[in-house]
């Protein structure tokens, strides 16, 4: 989902801005698990 870190969401009606937020999302998460973008074997959008 495209939620900051405040739980607010981002870019309501703009997908392009929503996808952005969730692959920054996801780049926070890997990096919580000591990981980045490169470890990720296929990501289909």
């Amino acid at each position: 989902m495209s939620i900051d870190s405040d739980s607010k969401l981002v870019a309501p009606g703009d997908l392009a801005g929503q996808a952005r937020q969730v692959y920054a999302n996801l780049r926070t998460a890997l990096a919580g698990a000591g990981a980045g973008p490169a470890d990720v074997t296929k990501l289909t959008t």
